[in-house]
């Protein structure tokens, strides 16, 4: 459901999702950071990657450094100074 089209049903899925986040497979994930996922999609990866914490939300946080997509930017950006 985290591929889902519609980005309420993503958000409400990564909601649910996020305390088991570690549950979730990171290649998975990271497949999804990819520019050619719809953006809700990728901000959910990136959001549950974060929660996972280590090298995959390292990665999450490399892979929107230089996004094309502003918001995501700056969501990494504000997340790495955490």
């Amino acid at each position: 459901m985290l591929d889902d089209p519609a980005p309420g049903v993503v958000r409400e899925v990564t909601l649910a999702v996020l305390p088991s986040a570690g549950l979730v497979p990171g290649e998975w994930l990271a497949e999804r950071l990819d520019a050619g996922w719809p953006r809700h999609v990728r901000l959910a990866a990136f959001r549950l990657l974060l929660v996972r914490g280590g090298a995959p939300g390292q990665r999450a946080l490399l892979a929107f450094r230089d996004d094309p997509d502003g918001l995501l930017r700056e969501r990494a950006a504000r997340a790495a100074l955490r």
